[in-house]
């Protein structure tokens, strides 16, 4: 596809995401070959328009796949789609692309926000024989670049192109929409009475796992964590790169104040070579992957507390040395990844 032609695909679907009100386009890119990413920055979707034929051709220049996230509540994005599945709902969708040889996304946006999540479970619950997946938020390969998944290099050596199928600028649909042309799974039932007693006379033996506790006091409790995300859509759950959400956190950390001793691993090491013994309900907190929102957003948090805790990283994933980190989190703290060694700036 030639250079304009590329541009212009990239810049529809820019003016179709913020024909429903989409503000904010978190834009990175990501080297399939190490499965490096580099956060660039968050732009509105002026800036974005306006910076697209560089995004493109520092995307082309050092085969890096171009992404882009958007963080709005009322987005179903639908991946893994077969073409059967990508017609079916092009009608209700805001835009659909092939993201690669015989794969498309489809992209939905919901008029009532409140309903999305539950639309979104039994919408994908619906297309799930299909092969078609999502997750609540999501980053996608933009339109008109490249998909440099190394599995998907021609003989030519060249790499597909993502390629807009059909837009609909503007378009949002409900959940009655999908369900009167069967695009919904049957809700989930509720439990019937009679189990519900069963399950309240179970929760009696919940007694039994202080007990347990108790017996095993002495024992070190090793809690892992991924990253801590501050992101609303997250409110009191775990996304799927397993950030846990602030609330959360701060949740955990109450309840081990009450009723546990944190200590350094530094301490439990130290221990164990030493034959010595920690106070009983002894916790050790630890972080893995390195995502940069352990520092703004776990960090302060146990900092208030004056807790330790280990943050584990792989050094392939570090961002450059000149990279910032900011003081409070941001969208782009879910993403990229902590500084090998501090800035000097």
């Amino acid at each position: 596809m030639p250079r304009d032609a590329s541009e212009a695909e990239a810049r529809r679907a820019v003016q179709a995401f913020e024909s429903v009100g989409v503000g904010n386009f978190l834009v990175m890119f990501r080297d399939d070959r190490r499965g490096s990413r580099h956060v660039v920055e968050t732009v509105d979707g002026s800036t974005l328009r306006q910076r697209l034929r560089d995004y493109l051709d520092r995307h082309l220049s050092r085969r890096e796949s171009f992404i882009v996230r958007m963080d709005d509540p009322g987005l179903i994005q639908i991946d893994d789609c077969d073409e059967a599945t990508r017609e079916r709902l092009a009608p209700f969708a805001l835009l659909t692309f092939m993201s690669s040889p015989g794969r498309y996304q489809a992209w939905l946006c919901v008029s009532d926000v409140a309903r999305r999540a539950a639309i979104r479970e039994r919408l994908l619950a619906h297309l799930a024989p299909s092969g078609a997946n999502g997750v609540p938020v999501s980053s996608t390969r933009w339109p008109g670049s490249r998909n440099y998944k190394p599995k998907h290099q021609q003989a030519d050596s060249s790499f597909p192109l993502v390629r807009l199928m059909s837009v609909a600028p503007g378009r949002r649909v409900t959940g009655d929409d999908l369900e009167r042309n069967g695009l919904l799974a049957p809700p989930a039932s509720r439990l019937k009475p009679g189990l519900k007693r069963a399950l309240v006379r179970v929760a009696g033996a919940a007694r039994f796992i202080r007990l347990a506790a108790y017996w095993h006091r002495r024992q070190v409790l090793f809690l892992r964590h991924g990253g801590v995300t501050e992101h609303p859509v997250y409110s009191g759950c775990v996304t799927e790169r397993e950030n846990l959400h602030a609330e959360l956190l701060e949740a955990q950390l109450d309840y081990l104040q009450r009723h546990c001793h944190v200590i350094s691993l530094r301490d439990y090491a130290t221990t164990v070579r030493t034959g010595q013994r920690l106070p009983d309900y002894s916790v050790v907190l630890t972080f893995d992957e390195g995502y940069r929102n352990f520092l703004t957003a776990a960090a302060p948090r146990l900092a208030a507390r004056r807790w330790p805790a280990t943050l584990f990283f792989v050094p392939v994933w570090t961002q450059s040395d000149g990279d910032a980190i900011p003081r409070r989190w941001t969208h782009g703290d879910d993403e990229a990844y902590c500084l090998g060694r501090r800035s000097r700036k």
